[in-house]
């Protein structure tokens, strides 16, 4: 693997959440979004459009979201709430808050949102809230060599899960479910990567920690529900560095 640069058209498509209990609210969150991207000149994102928190909640445990919209009050889980809840099982996910109650901007700095978005100066403060996405943001591609006829291909290092070794054989596992093969071995992987939140937790298995959920006996558990084998030992120094990463992101 080698590290290239960043190739803004090569970003993978990104996947949003809106949820605010007024679903004209939530249009014009959607729509104020989408002209900010225009104005960038970002590709469409993947929109998913919520008028109650739990719902979201209940989807961010299979679907891999990047940035989500919230209002501050919520049916069944409120703003708040549902940002801590996202936040502890997802720190790769960036929060906007999106509320008439200017007032509370001080109360959600304890949830480390990306943004507060006014909704009397919506398009003003939503192209900031964008803005700031894409410059916190800013991907690190890496080349991979394919198996599958010597061919190249740039992945961007956040979108990566973990990296599996059979053999002389890696497999890149992608949030988007898509998996490459390259030829190699982890440990050189491991040495070039750990300096972007990359972990060897087992002989097999180099994981992104931004997408770990909990940390078992004999087994880590991903966001995505996939569950890795630990390696003998490993538990405590494991949790070490995952404590210690979640801690610098905030």
């Amino acid at each position: 693997m080698k590290r290239e640069k960043e190739v803004k058209n090569m970003r993978k498509k990104l996947v949003v959440g809106i949820c605010d209990r007024n679903k004209t609210e939530v249009v014009r969150v959607r729509d104020e979004f989408c002209r900010c991207m225009a104005v960038l000149g970002e590709p469409e994102a993947e929109l998913h459009l919520f008028c109650n928190g739990r719902e979201l909640y209940e989807s961010s445990r299979t679907c891999f979201y990047d940035l989500i919209f919230v209002d501050l009050v919520l049916p069944e889980l409120d703003g708040m709430e549902l940002a801590r809840l996202l936040g502890m099982n997802h720190r790769g996910l960036r929060i906007v808050f999106v509320s008439a109650q200017e007032d509370r901007v001080f109360d959600t700095y304890e949830c480390m949102p990306l943004w507060f978005v006014r909704k009397n100066r919506l398009s003003e403060d939503m192209s900031r809230a964008v803005n700031k996405y894409f410059q916190v943001t800013a991907p690190i591609h890496y080349k991979l060599r394919t198996k599958e006829g010597f061919r190249y291909r740039n992945v961007v290092l956040g979108d990566i899960l973990y990296i599996e070794c059979s053999g002389h054989t890696l497999t890149v596992l992608l949030t988007d479910r898509a998996a490459y093969h390259v030829y190699g071995s982890l440990k050189p992987v491991e040495e070039e990567l750990s300096g972007y939140g990359f972990l060897r937790i087992h002989k097999n298995y180099l994981v992104n920690l931004q997408y770990v959920r909990e940390v078992g006996n004999r087994t880590l558990m991903l966001y995505n529900g996939t569950e890795l084998d630990l390696g003998i030992n490993r538990k405590k120094v494991i949790i070490e560095a995952v404590e210690k990463y979640q801690k610098r992101m905030g």
